[in-house]
């Protein structure tokens, strides 16, 4: 799925999750900014912790985003502890 299309269904799919491109973030291309990392939760627990070994998390980024964005081919990277990005 392309990025702009991306960013449409992140938003739809997860209402207040703000998905913006990375642009806007740093000017890098072809990336996705959640411009509310810090404060977005789903189910009540964080987008993102980097501190977690629960299994609610992948790799840092809450389980349920995670998956939804690997059935599209894309992943979560954290820029820093409360910056949330992803890519293709």
């Amino acid at each position: 799925m392309k990025q702009t299309n991306m960013i449409k269904s992140l938003n739809k799919q997860f209402p207040g999750i703000n998905a913006v491109s990375a642009e806007e973030f740093d000017g890098r291309t072809g990336g996705i900014w959640f411009r509310n990392s810090e404060g977005y939760e789903i189910g009540g627990l964080p987008i993102m912790n980097p501190y977690t070994d629960s299994y609610l998390y992948k790799h840092g980024t809450h389980r349920d985003l995670e998956n939804w964005l690997a059935d599209r081919d894309w992943h979560s990277e954290p820029y820093d502890n409360g910056t949330l990005m992803a890519y293709k």
